[in-house]
């Protein structure tokens, strides 16, 4: 092949990935993540042979490095060390399918940083990928308009707010941040070179910055509003034109005063579009405000414990549940799991300490300064315009992490705005590249140790894919209740070794849960899968002992065991939840499950007392509440367990079997009063169930409403005509037809 062939190669291969955020992998777990990642990492290893190859046999010139190239392996070499020395050396490595945010992907970012270093060197290079980068944004942001409304784009849920194929608001806003400042940039840099294309930059920018406010998030919000503000405060110090500065000054003051006035006085907030209001619900005292301050504190306090090296890259999980905040509960069950802390500074100050947080920041810094000095230097005003706002995006970008953090289709875009802004500062080619002149021998080790990389890396990828699609499958019919094919794919995924098996069968541990908790699991299912699971959560178990985590699914699925299988199981699990407890004695979870495993033993009045210890602890908290009602009824004290079970009901009644469940208990008592609007609010989740309405009939009987009793029998007839010999029986006996 010819040295210009490669490179040509190469160089359109790395343009292609900026495609990324239009990938969707629907055949795997996470699927606007995980598989689209492997399949990225893959081709970058490829790439990264071939440039290696072009470099060493073919240009024998490699790029000036700078400082923040040697602090970016700095920083990975650091992470490594971290790793090694941090909580969890599997999970820092690899990182796991949901976030894919370990050394395993840094390396191939990291490596997809350097050959965008070494293969866009021409301004023409630059151009085009900026082009594309604020296309795919747009494209990407007329998708997440459209998408609801086109039956093909099933991926899309329709909602509130926007998330597009990227799957989820808050990821979907911090992507879009750069792409609407690339526009911006684009249109002033490049404003001479084409004069009839330069709208397309700011419709561009314009249906990115639509899709912006529509994922309705606050975090990358506050960043928007940084970044224009930083913007504004560059222009006033670097533009010598007084009257556009005060023209600017003005009206930056009168959206201030405007926003402002909006946080205080209805009338005014109502003059901003609909789709703008949540800005006003920015508030530190807000739910989401709370819980994530709450993180950022157990981060903080874990970080006391090592503060040189931290406890690993991708350790926040088992950080939060060692220090877990028992107030999390009072904001809602899911807020009780969290994997990281939503600030990305604090997650890189506990997960690798004081150095790999003065690494971090010192990107940062220096960035700034080198954005700086381009401005300064900048004399083509619009060119100096365009810096401005380049360097405004990247502020805003920083400042949007402070209340999430990194993801794959942002993450790549922060890498090619470093490696451009290197690019900017060495505009002359003398900058830009040194020769080198290695051995042969030495090349020759060089390719043999990269090829070997690239065998690792397709092998391991391929199998993290195959693992994932076995996974989801299971998941996939567990959702669509066939049983056999569920069995089918879960025990493929239990049994298909790779390095994040961990993730694989605790997610299959709580697909078990969900269908426990839909009364859908069942022996076979236990039978087939839970031996598999246990004996890989006893494994990584034994190499992580007193981990949360662990402890608690192992816990759960031998109390399935017990319950489906053999009933000497029930000691495993309770051996391994009171471990689990024993982590943290603040996690509520652990309790309950006790209690439940108590209650399927016949041990009624442990159930109760642990039960009660945690309401009167917590009593605040709904859950706790029916699972001791629940243990009450069992126990033959129905009155006092219907109270507990109505305090809990704002928890429990989103399934069918809890509202029949308490609407047995109060036929129990006679009290026929509260049966009948707790049939109404059960048909709202199946308006076509003709049980429903029939025994609806009867409960309108019991209350002496014989209207309604008609109406519902009727309705119940009109669903299923075989109830019709039975509904005239019961509209004969109630005297249904008599004044």
């Amino acid at each position: 092949m010819k040295p210009e062939t490669l490179r040509k190669i190469i160089t359109y291969a790395l343009g292609l990935t900026l495609l990324l955020p239009l990938f969707f992998t629907e055949f795997t777990m996470y699927p606007a993540n995980f598989g689209k990642i492997s399949i990225f990492q893959v081709l970058i290893s490829i790439l990264l042979f071939g440039g290696i190859f072009y470099v060493l046999f073919y240009k024998k010139e490699i790029i000036r490095f700078k400082a923040i190239d040697w602090i970016l392996l700095a920083f990975l070499g650091f992470s490594f060390i971290s790793a090694i020395l941090g909580v969890n050396w599997n999970r820092s490595f690899w990182g796991d399918q949901s976030r894919m945010q370990g050394i395993f992907h840094w390396l191939y970012m990291i490596s997809f940083y350097f050959l965008i270093r070494q293969f866009f060197y021409k301004k023409s290079h630059w151009k085009k990928a900026i082009y594309l980068i604020v296309g795919v944004a747009a494209l990407s942001s007329v998708i997440a308009w459209i998408g609801p409304f086109l039956p093909y784009l099933k991926t899309i849920i329709p909602s509130g707010r926007l998330s597009g194929i990227i799957g989820n608001p808050i990821f979907f806003a911090n992507y879009l941040m750069l792409p609407i400042f690339f526009s911006l940039f684009g249109f002033f840099y490049y404003k001479e070179e084409g004069k009839k294309n330069s709208w397309l930059w700011i419709i561009g920018g314009l249906v990115s910055l639509s899709a912006f406010i529509g994922t309705q998030t606050r975090g990358p919000f506050i960043g928007l509003v940084v970044a224009i503000l930083f913007a504004i405060f560059l222009y006033l110090i670097f533009s010598k034109n007084k009257k556009i500065k005060l023209s600017i000054a003005s009206i930056f003051i009168i959206l201030l005063v405007l926003v402002g006035s909006g946080f205080i006085f209805d009338n005014v907030r109502n003059l901003f579009p609909h789709s703008t209001q949540f800005i006003f619900s920015i508030n530190p005292n807000a739910a989401t405000a709370q819980t994530r301050i709450m993180a950022w504190e157990i981060a903080f306090e874990s970080w006391l414990e090592k503060p040189i090296f931290g406890h690993g890259p991708e350790s926040f999980q088992e950080i939060f549940d060692n220090n877990y905040n028992p107030e999390y509960l009072h904001y809602s069950f899911a807020e009780t799991v969290w994997d990281q802390p939503h600030n990305y500074a604090i997650e890189m100050l506990s997960s690798r300490g004081i150095i790999g947080l003065g690494l971090y920041v010192s990107i940062i810094i220096l960035i700034l300064i080198s954005l700086l000095k381009l401005t300064k230097k900048e004399k083509d005003k619009r060119k100096q315009i365009a810096i401005i706002f380049l360097a405004s995006g990247f502020v805003g970008y920083v400042v949007q992490l402070i209340f999430s953090f990194e993801t794959s289709n942002s993450w790549q875009l922060w890498f090619i705005l470093l490696a451009f802004i290197l690019w900017l500062e060495s505009q002359k080619e003398e900058d830009r590249e040194i020769k080198i002149n290695p051995s042969v021998a030495l090349s020759y080790f060089i390719i043999l140790l990269v090829s070997a990389g690239v065998i690792f890396s397709v092998y391991y990828n391929y199998k993290l894919v195959v693992s994932s699609y076995y996974t989801n499958k299971a998941y996939t019919e567990s959702v669509l209740r066939d049983k056999i094919e569920w069995i089918k794919y879960a025990k493929k995924a239990v049994s298909y070794k790779v390095p994040i098996l961990w993730d694989q069968v605790i997610f299959l541990s709580r697909n078990m849960s969900d269908l426990d908790a839909e009364g859908l699991l069942d022996e076979e299912m236990v039978s087939s899968v839970a031996p598999q699971i246990v004996v890989e959560l006893e494994k990584i178990n034994n190499q992580h002992p007193n981990v949360y985590l662990y402890n608690l699914w192992l816990g759960n699925v031998y109390t399935f065991m017990g319950e489906y299988m053999d009933s000497a199981y029930y000691e495993l699990a309770e051996e391994r939840l009171f471990d689990a407890w024993e982590v943290d004695k603040d996690r509520q979870v652990v309790p309950m499950l006790i209690a439940k495993l108590y209650l399927l033993q016949e041990k009624t009045e442990e159930s109760i007392k642990i039960l009660q210890e945690l309401v009167d602890k917590n009593p605040q908290y709904t859950e706790p509440h029916w699972l001791l009602g629940l243990s009450l009824v069992k126990a033959g004290r129905i009155e006092e367990g219907i109270i507990e079970l109505e305090k809990g009901q704002a928890w429990a009644l989103n399934l069918p079997r809890n509202f029949l469940y308490i609407i047995d208990v109060y036929a129990q008592l006679e009290q026929y009063d509260k049966i009948v609007p707790l049939y109404e609010r059960l048909i709202i989740f199946e308006p076509n169930n003709a049980q429903y309405y029939a025994r609806l009939a009867a409960s309108y009987v019991a209350v002496e409403d014989k209207e309604k009793a008609i109406q519902a029998i009727e309705k119940a007839v009109f669903l299923d005509s075989s109830l019709m010999e039975e509904a005239k029986l019961f509209i004969q006996q109630n005297n249904l037809l008599t004044k």
